[in-house]
């Protein structure tokens, strides 16, 4: 994972922001979700770094960045402080130069706003929050925008109707994946948001709903796995809950809906079918990005 990749730790005066750095090029600052850490990219970022330089960094408060201590105003987590740190790092010997502003050709946020729009299922407001940002990226040249955590393209519909630019929606990868395998019918593990939205009933095949408590299971250990709390038993009862959708209700797959199950969970040590959502979007991007 993560081959040939250089680590540091970047002082950028409040903090110390985690990073991984390869490649030559243009630069290109790759950055998680919430609440993920930079190894949502491991999949893509050797690929990019053929043709980029590619800087992956974990964001204050999270991965192996440093944690400042909190304050009533939340200002040591505001997604100002957020940018700032990132505008930081960046200013430093043997890294090309951006221009201010870009920050690279892709710009991926993760705004603490987004999860009150969730939380509401306030889809409209969520759809108009990220299409401000989008619109800013397309004023400093971005040709198109992704949306790297899942539970966000909630909103997919309603965003891409004012989007200034193309949206790589997930779920459309995913469906192409679905496609591709001939798969008629797949169970779903993500967040309590991402499944009870029903965002998925857009692949065009059979979703099996997991039950209530499953649901909760399933979110509960999300969380932790996020944390780094999650315990061995956690993961063997994700597994599980996934050999249970698969006998029970006839599921050909389980959709890993949430940035880092596959870090948990794969075909290799679950035993059952897996397609990795967030690898799908992520190889779209890729090949949009080096096409």
């Amino acid at each position: 994972m993560f081959d040939g990749f250089e680590t540091s730790k970047v002082n950028v005066a409040e903090t110390e922001i985690f990073i991984r750095r390869k490649g030559s090029g243009r630069p290109l600052l790759l950055l998680h979700g919430f609440p993920e850490t930079h190894l949502m990219w491991h999949a893509v970022a050797p690929t990019l770094a053929d043709a980029f330089t590619v800087v992956c960094a974990d964001l204050r408060g999270y991965g192996a960045s440093g944690k400042p201590p909190w304050s009533p105003d939340h200002a040591p987590y505001a997604k100002t402080a957020m940018s700032r740190d990132m505008v930081r790092q960046w200013k430093r010997p043997n890294l090309p130069d951006v221009r201010s502003g870009s920050l690279g050709d892709i710009a991926v946020r993760r705004y603490d706003g987004v999860r009150s729009f969730v939380e509401n299922n306030d889809r409209t407001g969520l759809a108009r929050y990220l299409a401000g940002f989008i619109s800013s990226l397309a004023a400093g040249g971005a040709e198109m925008a992704a949306i790297v955590a899942i539970t966000p393209h909630i909103c997919a519909a309603e965003l891409t109707a004012i989007s200034p630019l193309p949206l790589i929606d997930i779920v459309s990868e995913v469906a192409a994946a679905i496609r591709t395998l001939g798969l008629k019918r797949v169970a779903l593990l993500g967040t309590r948001f991402t499944v009870e939205s029903r965002m998925f009933d857009r692949l065009g095949v059979d979703v099996i709903m997991p039950k209530v408590e499953e649901i909760e299971q399933i979110h509960n250990t999300y969380m932790d796995v996020l944390s780094g709390r999650s315990t061995t038993a956690q993961i063997d009862g994700l597994r599980q809950v996934a050999r249970t959708l698969i006998a029970r209700d006839g599921a050909e797959a389980v959709l890993l809906a949430g940035t880092d199950l596959s870090m948990v969970l794969n075909e290799d040590d679950a035993g059952f079918p897996t397609i990795d959502c967030a690898a799908a979007h992520i190889k779209a991007i890729a090949k949009r990005l080096l096409d």
